[in-house]
């Protein structure tokens, strides 16, 4: 057991512990998180679900690392003991301090022993201890902690969906299970424009023909399928503008042309 004075006169050193490990520790969880985040992007897991699941990471990172520093326990004789190589001109004073109990039948210190500890308390209220956690480990803890927040807030960033991640479908599978006719053409302004889409094994139910004129809305436009035949056919009578366009189908698209 500790001696409450002594507890009052080691604070400023308990403080400064408490405060490395909560920075440490939330550095882990920063780590972890990054971590997970990156993985969802090489997954393509990308979009609100993965975004909001590492908010609630990092709230429940900061709560757990909270309740951790409420629930640890100093090591008061590691402290005196740093405190003791900090100042070796205590000369075990402090940790002589540290080591006295009560008597058991009055649960009182002897004179003695109060002579002891008040002699501890007034020599660590003279020194600075709390150079016992040295500035540098505070500040290294400082850097970590921002580069693990800059990591996770890439994360968060790469898990945005983008406007290719948000069509239906990705282009290299779609153009090995789909065919497009004519594909990237060149057209006298006032032309037609007949877009075939050629299916292999997997022949959807329907799909659509989708423009996307410059400076204009986009139209969708659906196409035809003819009996068994694996083609659907569709398009425009006149082209009046630069346009793209992609074939949608069973919730993918092929490539813009």
């Amino acid at each position: 057991m500790t001696l409450p004075l002594l507890k009052s006169a080691l604070e400023p050193v308990v403080r400064r512990q408490k405060l490395l490990r909560l920075m440490l520790w939330l550095v882990a969880g920063w780590l972890a998180l990054g971590a997970a985040g990156f993985f969802l992007w090489r997954e393509n897991l990308r979009g609100p679900l993965a975004i909001t699941g590492l908010i609630f990471g990092a709230v429940a990172v900061w709560v757990i690392a909270r309740q951790m520093i409420a629930a640890w326990v100093p090591d008061y004789m590691a402290i005196a003991r740093s405190v003791e190589q900090l100042h070796p001109d205590l000369h075990a004073l402090l940790v002589t301090a540290i080591e006295q109990r009560p008597d058991h039948a009055t649960g009182k210190l002897s004179f003695l022993q109060q002579r002891v500890v008040a002699d501890a308390v007034a020599e660590v209220r003279k020194r600075d201890c709390v150079e016992t956690v040295p500035g540098w480990q505070l500040a290294g803890a400082t850097v970590l902690q921002f580069a693990m927040l800059a990591l996770l807030g890439l994360s968060v960033t790469g898990l945005l969906p983008s406007s290719e991640s948000a069509r239906p479908a990705v282009a290299s599978r779609s153009e090995e299970e789909m065919s497009v006719t004519p594909g990237d053409v060149e057209l006298e302004r006032g032309s037609g424009l007949v877009v075939l889409a050629k299916f292999g094994r997997d022949v959807p139910s329907e799909a659509a023909l989708v423009l996307s004129p410059v400076n204009a809305a986009a139209k969708r436009i659906a196409l035809v399928k003819n009996l068994d035949d694996p083609v659907f056919g569709g398009g425009v009578p006149e082209v009046t503008g630069d346009l793209s366009y992609r074939v949608e189908y069973a919730g993918r698209a092929s490539r813009d042309f």
